[in-house]
């Protein structure tokens, strides 16, 4: 992973893995096969021999649904607290309006 980030920078080039689609940013005529999990990224068979070998992986289908996961359990933390958020408002504006009607 680094050595290819690395040759991509010497050479000028500024390309980074995952490239959109399922196609290889690296290996052009290389398919995505599987996602490595050090990395936090998709590989082709060429990336994994050369600079993935030994890293834990697992398929693409499986990283998918864990980060659909992660990024729903996300979410609903994010939606949970902005109900609190809200809530926090609503009896500030009601409180805000009492003493406005008290001052009067």
């Amino acid at each position: 992973c680094e050595k290819f980030q690395q040759q991509a920078t010497v050479s000028g080039e500024r390309r980074e893995q995952p490239q959109s689609g399922d196609m290889c940013s690296f290996h052009p005529s290389e398919e995505l096969k599987v996602f490595c999990k050090q990395c936090q990224v998709p590989v082709c068979n060429q990336c994994f021999e050369d600079g993935h070998d030994g890293h834990p992986m697992t398929s693409l289908t499986m990283a998918a649904q864990e980060k659909r996961s992660t990024v729903q359990a996300l979410v609903s933390e994010l939606r949970n607290t902005w109900e609190t958020y809200s809530g926090y408002l609503r009896d500030l504006g009601d409180k805000d309006q009492f003493l406005n009607e008290q001052k009067q």
